[in-house]
């Protein structure tokens, strides 16, 4: 691990414990949560080192229900790599036309393809290799299992399914993430209703956080209406994993309104990405 890293988790322990940190946390991200879940949450913030105040951790809670804790895909990545245990992960899309196989008693996977005619899209693997296995933790999200037609599902399903898979593999690899979910599957509470955190409490949180410059997705298919920070955007644009991930983001930028000076700057960012996957 190397100083940065280090400083970095040493500020967010600080964060976790701080009485006036903690009420911020608790008001923004955890709100009806009982004084024991929080704890609890607390004290998951605490051992992963992740900021709730850039979306990487959250909590939500229903009623009576149990609370759920909630980490972000950039959260699981951040956490997993701090794991000195930690080796690498791949993660990526299967089509109908792929020539995908996965064999059981290696662990492996064997994926090819090509980009004139993948066909329609059928789920996302991912595999997880950790320095102290012999074989990679492994797991596939089905499409159809998660795919409800809701929010970001809507114009970028390969990155949201490619999520899933990455969540729960890293999940699987990491127990201390065990009892934490992804917020694009979709989980339920007990009475079986969507827990879709991000979106329920958007207005709220980018309140809170006073992030002032918005920029907006138009539904084609409702009047629904799905909010964005221009610096989620950014980030999106930055940290784009490949060429599928880039293609749907700069398809969401061309129908967004934003200032000439923005959008300029996602330009030059996009063509960064551009040459770095490239360069991969």
């Amino acid at each position: 691990m190397n100083l940065t890293t280090t400083n970095e988790i040493d500020k967010m322990s600080l964060m976790w414990q701080s009485e006036e940190h903690k009420k911020v946390i608790k008001e923004s991200f955890a709100k009806s949560l009982t004084n024991a879940e929080f704890e609890v949450f607390v004290q998951l913030g605490l051992a992963t080192g992740l900021n709730p105040f850039t979306k990487e951790i959250w909590a939500v809670k229903y009623g009576d229900s149990a609370a759920q804790i909630f980490i972000g895909r950039d959260g699981y990545r951040k956490a997993i790599g701090r794991n000195a245990n930690y080796d690498c992960h791949i993660a990526d899309a299967v089509y109908a036309n792929d020539d995908f196989s996965y064999d059981s008693n290696t662990g492996l996977v064997s994926h090819k393809y090509n980009f004139r005619d993948r066909g329609r899209l059928v789920g996302a693997y991912c595999l997880v290799f950790m320095k102290s296995s012999t074989r990679p933790f492994f797991s596939w999200a089905e499409l159809s299992e998660y795919d409800k037609g809701q929010s970001l599902w809507k114009t970028m399903k390969t990155t949201m399914i490619k999520k899933v898979a990455e969540s729960q593999a890293i999940r699987m690899a990491m127990t201390a993430l065990n009892g934490t979910y992804a917020e694009e599957e979709n989980w339920k509470d007990n009475n079986g209703r969507t827990i879709e955190p991000a979106s329920s409490n958007a207005a709220k949180l980018n309140e809170k956080l006073e992030l002032k410059s918005r920029v907006i997705e138009p539904s084609l298919e409702s009047e629904e209406v799905v909010m964005f920070t221009f610096d989620e955007v950014k980030n999106r644009l930055q940290n784009a994993s490949d060429w599928d991930e880039l293609s749907e983001v700069a398809s969401l930028i061309k129908e967004l309104h934003l200032e000439d000076e923005k959008r300029a700057e996602l330009s030059a960012i996009y063509r960064e990405s551009q040459a770095r996957l490239k360069g991969e």
